[in-house]
């Protein structure tokens, strides 16, 4: 197949990204010296060796364990459970919480396939049980989303038997919204007003 047409494919497997803006991008990327295409491909390289995901809460670090996790100054007593990595980069520039993290991997989503034992679930409940007596509340910070509301109900399911306040985001999020993009005055509203959904 010709390059060009490969090189689009890949560009198309990005979020938002169809089949013009895709090849826009490889024509972008052929007017370019071809210093600045071998150190974007150099930077590709790099970070399929030098990130990893976390041991403990499964965001993206170069370590194996993330500056949050293993930073001694976070907050031991909340965890704060989020669907993607991004997810953590948009609450952290809110510069309001200073717990600690856990990456899900995705909302349930039965009608895509997105069933529990596809999340990480059984990992969120092993990370909790780790952590009985520091960890007093878990701040579910899903997106206001059909999907984002019936991960919270499984969550609150799972973890009925243990002794844990469970509370969201307040609602200065709009319904629909992703997290990813809300700006960092909605998110401080939404984490100092977060509800407690169960004692």
């Amino acid at each position: 197949m010709d390059p060009i047409k490969r090189l689009a494919q890949f560009f198309e497997l990005l979020p938002g990204v169809g089949p013009r803006t895709a090849q826009r991008y490889v024509y972008f990327l052929l007017s370019l010296p071809f210093v600045k295409v071998k150190e974007f491909g150099e930077l590709l390289l790099l970070m399929e060796k030098e990130i990893h995901q976390c041991q403990k809460c499964f965001n993206f670090s170069q370590e194996l364990m993330c500056k949050i996790c293993s930073s001694l100054a976070r907050d031991q007593s909340m965890l704060c459970v989020v669907a993607k990595p991004q997810d953590i980069e948009s609450i952290e520039k809110a510069e309001t919480y200073h717990g600690l993290y856990f990456v899900l991997g995705g909302l349930l989503h039965p009608l895509r396939g997105i069933e529990a034992h596809h999340l990480r679930f059984s990992e969120l409940l092993k990370r909790i049980n780790d952590n009985p007596v520091q960890l007093k509340e878990l701040i579910l910070a899903m997106n206001p989303s059909l999907e984002g509301e019936q991960t919270i109900r499984y969550i609150k399911k799972i973890t009925q038997a243990i002794p844990l306040q469970l509370s969201i985001l307040a609602r200065g999020l709009p319904q629909g919204a992703e997290l990813e993009y809300a700006d960092e005055i909605t998110l401080l509203s939404a984490l100092t007003n977060r509800k407690i959904i169960s004692e």
